[in-house]
């Protein structure tokens, strides 16, 4: 990785080791996949679909697939101007964000990303988190996915060459590319305090580094993420296994390109949710929090460590799994290892 670190930024994500290969035809494949804890791509995991065919001919072709099996709701829609160059993230105030959200119908948003397809001074815009099975079931029935749960809702995510920037999922994800071309750069769950997240009172909490382009002066810690990432390039008919708590920078690389996601697994099947991980899935839990509902499960060093670290503050924690981290301080509390570190007033 050293020397890919040494490449210009682009080239530097695209040389970074790749991420398993594997193929799964059953649920019980995809569970065996996620007990590794890492993420895999699934190569033509979708071949099966209408919806893909549709796409292999046109962009045309899908939006009309679209059009026919429009329940006629609104769809959630994302937009930004041509200053953001496609990333959606924060803006220059971490209390803001480069993009704006609304509500519009899906046929008025499909010509509207035609046109800025067109017209690359346009702006750009994304449908994003489309419910399929409310909108759309007709697309569900006809694009089934027999890998993951049938509580998983399928989500469609469509529009022009967008970056989103780093951030997490507190469950397991399968992404399903149907057009365009998509590169996900990966992070472990315990690099969370090398990856500079932004606040949690203005969700989702990002990082604040630019991966394409690294501020290594003002994010010096973010050499040890790279030194940890992982890369997948998915084509159309491809799919990302992640499982949850990993950290993803996703770019779409073509003017137009559609994908649909599923969610599932918010805790380990079979094992309810302990209290350290409570915790962990409250961002809002301080230190003395951790202590408290830990403790009866990480014994006796940890309540030495909560008396000895005691804080009169609640601090904001980042959602990372058996990570966690002080977004104000960059400190990091590893439940796995059974330790809780005292905040040090460090400044990121």
């Amino acid at each position: 990785m050293s020397a890919a670190l040494s490449l210009p930024a682009e080239e530097a994500l695209d040389s970074l080791p790749r991420v398993a290969t594997a193929r799964a035809t059953s649920s019980h494949d995809l569970d065996a996949l996620l007990a590794r804890a890492e993420p895999v791509l699934l190569k033509g995991a979708i071949d099966h679909w209408p919806a893909l065919a549709a796409a292999a001919q046109s962009p045309g072709s899908l939006n009309a697939y679209l059009k026919e099996r429009d329940g006629g709701a609104p769809v959630p829609v994302m937009e930004a101007p041509p200053s953001s160059g496609g990333r959606f993230g924060y803006a220059a105030d971490p209390r803001e964000f480069t993009f704006t959200k609304r509500a519009r119908p899906l046929g008025e948003t499909l010509e509207r990303i035609a046109y800025a397809r067109a017209n690359p001074g346009a702006g750009y815009l994304a449908i994003q988190m489309l419910s399929l099975d409310t909108h759309m079931p007709a697309f569900v029935r006809d694009n089934p996915m027999p890998l993951v749960p049938g509580a998983a809702r399928p989500k469609l995510w469509l529009g022009g060459p967008v970056k989103t920037q780093i951030h997490n999922d507190r469950d397991h994800n399968l992404a399903c590319v149907i057009a365009g071309h998509r590169r996900f750069v990966l992070f472990p769950p315990e690099q969370v305090a090398n990856l500079y997240i932004g606040p949690l009172d203005n969700p989702p909490p990002l990082s604040l580094v630019d991966p394409e382009a690294p501020d290594f002066a003002a994010f010096p810690r973010f050499r040890e993420a790279l030194r940890a990432a992982r890369v997948a390039h998915l084509a159309p008919g491809d799919a990302l296994l992640m499982p949850r708590y990993w950290w993803h920078h996703v770019t779409s690389r073509d003017p137009y390109s559609a994908m649909v996601n599923y969610w599932w697994g918010g805790s380990p099947a079979g094992r309810p949710t302990s209290g350290a991980e409570h915790a962990i899935e409250n961002p809002a839990v301080g230190m003395d929090d951790v202590g408290a509902k830990a403790s009866d499960e990480i014994g006796e060093r940890t309540r030495k460590a909560r008396v000895r670290n005691r804080r009169k503050v609640k601090m904001s924690w980042v959602n990372v799994g058996p990570w966690q981290s002080c977004h104000r301080h960059g400190q990091t509390v590893d439940l796995g290892a059974v330790k809780i570190l005292p905040c040090r007033g460090v400044r990121v």
